[in-house]
């Protein structure tokens, strides 16, 4: 048998078909293929993992290498059964008034989180706005000085008694830096060094024993006036917080019958009302001009750091969603499955507040599905390798509990619910 007996004519090399034969003139008229071609048992085992809405289960595939078709097939079916699911509630982080670095996670329906958000914006720029022109009005002035005559009253009355006293016992009374005190005088007019030292022991004695007891009248008298003093600041800050709450209280009621169903929104909204009133300063007219910033430092009287604690982050916000949310995380680093929080420079130092936290996929993903590499488990967990390493495979599956506390706590990291894929 010779090479020449295995030779293969040039028209058997190659497949021909007649076009005619195909029924259609371009790709044009053609559905798209849905589905995959083959592979029935994957399919069919991916359709039993998916229905899985318990927690704990999860899906491993392993398949050819990329370009197979493998990821475009498990998204086309989780997205069609994440289509039926209700849409995950949103959450979001609001201050925490007794710990600040504490924040408060709130969870509310879909869409509710944006609108929270927008509803306290709102709130804190009518009050940015109205309050402020309250404080300057005729009507605040003349609220205060009749809320402290009474107190002015007693101060002047308190302050000519001493004064007369004082005259009484031969003293005028002139403060100086350590306080207030008797100077002996005659005529009017303090008693000159010449005079004073021509006086009598007797007369000194005398003298000497009214300034000690008139020096007495004058502690008491000064521990009064402080307290006075205490009083009128008091009674300043009562009518500064009826002004505060004659804008706020309507609008803070408003929102609190809004969010009627929502507790947690309700106490939040009731916490807000409480501060803006304790801190009426941060609504008054600034006196004087705000000193300039240091040259690369950022400047502390930002106004709108005054706010801050008013802020509402929305950290998950499933307002677009259809269904359950289908997150394909392709870079499962630590910080892209948790969040992170962000820092600014301010005046030589690092500060965050709760805008600044932001979401992962975890969060994204939070009642619906996340799908990971199986290589993130090959680097992360050698020591205790899964089926789908010792076999040179990979992992995906499946639905995230929609009924997880806070975002940022996963409560079930290690077998929790989840999607992961090989390449």
């Amino acid at each position: 048998m010779t090479t020449e007996s295995f030779k293969v004519p040039s028209e058997n090399l190659g497949a021909f078909y007649d076009p005619a034969a195909l029924g259609f003139e371009t790709t044009d008229e053609l559905s798209p293929l849905e589905g995959t071609i083959g592979q029935e048992r994957a399919i069919s085992a991916l359709e039993l993992g998916l229905d899985i809405s318990e927690p704990g289960f999860n899906i491993f595939i392993s398949g050819p290498p990329p370009g197979s078709g493998r990821n475009t097939a498990i998204r086309a079916y989780v997205d069609r059964i994440a289509a039926d699911k209700p849409n995950p509630s949103d959450w979001g982080y609001v201050h925490n008034f007794d710990d600040p670095a504490q924040s408060i996670a709130i969870k509310l329906p879909c869409g509710m989180m944006r609108i929270l958000l927008r509803d306290m914006e709102e709130l804190v720029g009518t009050c940015r706005r109205e309050i402020p022109r309250a404080f300057e009005s005729d009507d605040y002035t003349h609220r205060v000085e009749d809320a402290l005559k009474e107190v002015q009253a007693q101060t002047k009355t308190m302050t000519d008694e001493l004064d007369q006293r004082a005259e009484e016992a031969g003293f005028a009374l002139r403060p100086t830096q350590t306080g207030i005190t008797p100077v002996p005088i005659a005529d009017g007019q303090p008693i000159p060094a010449e005079q004073f030292a021509a006086m009598s022991k007797e007369e000194i004695d005398g003298m000497r024993e009214r300034a000690e007891k008139l020096q007495h009248d004058v502690g008491h008298t000064t521990t009064e006036l402080k307290r006075l003093g205490k009083v009128a600041v008091e009674q300043a800050r009562d009518v500064d917080t009826e002004v505060v709450r004659f804008t706020l209280t309507p609008i803070v009621d408003e929102l609190q019958t809004k969010y009627a169903e929502f507790p947690e929104v309700v106490e939040y909204l009731g916490r807000v009302e409480a501060d803006m009133a304790e801190r009426q300063e941060i609504f008054k007219p600034a006196e004087d001009a705000a000193p300039q910033p240091i040259p690369g430092f950022t400047d502390r009287a930002n106004p709108d750091e005054l706010f801050a604690s008013y802020r509402v982050n929305d950290v998950v916000d499933n307002s677009a969603c259809v269904g359950a949310p289908v997150v394909f995380e392709h870079s499962p680093t630590y910080y892209n499955l948790f969040g992170r929080i962000e820092y600014r420079a301010q005046a030589g130092t690092f500060n965050t507040d709760l805008a600044m936290i932001r979401f992962g996929s975890l969060h994204r993903a939070n009642g619906g599905y996340l799908a990971r590499p199986g290589t993130f488990w090959a680097a992360h967990f050698r020591g205790k390798p899964s089926r789908s390493e010792r076999f040179g495979a990979a992992s995906f599956r499946s639905r995230t509990s929609a009924n997880s506390s806070a975002p940022c706590r996963p409560q079930h990291y290690g077998p929790s619910p989840s999607l992961s894929t090989y390449g």
